[in-house]
């Protein structure tokens, strides 16, 4: 995708044909196996209510769209790191890559299990803790606060900018429990 608007052109249609998908799996007692074989993925219906078995390849298809684009979102949210000093990028990067390249299999069969919104808990989630990882492998210490990389103090568990602008994150929020 080449720009801002059809991604987000993309992700709107494929909350919508989540929607559709879910909606039918559950009135047509539609159950979805998958399968991975070198790096590729397959989902099936494997059950079905007798009178909608008509719809299986359909919902098939649909679940293997619904796939895709789950793929698709999870690498956009896992593998674009920011905040990252040039000189890291690159490794970074490959880290996250492997990362999800590993995660995937598991996203994939938790957002067939439990919906979008938990799988998309989960991709963010695993997306914070990255950055925060990251974060926290770079922080230091000046004699009297910690610093992350861009040389925000961390008070009253905040970042403070020099200028005194403030703000929150995952990772403020942890290395205050961790320095309370």
């Amino acid at each position: 995708m080449s720009n801002n608007s059809e991604y987000k052109a993309f992700t709107d249609q494929w909350m919508q044909s989540w929607e559709y998908l879910d909606r039918n799996q559950k009135s047509m007692n539609a159950v979805f196996d998958m399968c991975f074989n070198n790096g590729k993925f397959h989902i099936v219906c494997s059950e079905i209510d007798q009178q909608y078995s008509k719809y299986k390849e359909e919902l098939e298809k649909l679940a293997n769209y619904i796939a895709k684009g789950a793929y698709v979102i999870a690498y956009n949210i896992i593998c674009n790191p920011s905040d990252i000093r040039d000189e890291d990028l690159s490794g970074e990067t490959e880290f996250r890559k492997k990362q999800f390249a590993d995660s995937f299999p598991d996203y994939l069969q938790y957002l067939l299990t439990n919906g979008r919104d938990p799988f998309l808990s989960i991709v963010y989630t695993h997306s914070a803790m990255l950055d925060s990882a990251y974060q926290m492998r770079h922080m230091y210490f000046d004699g009297k606060n910690w610093l992350n990389l861009k040389g925000e103090a961390l008070i009253n568990g905040t970042w403070t900018s020099a200028n005194g602008f403030k703000y929150a994150d995952a990772t403020s929020d942890l290395m205050m429990r961790m320095t309370a």
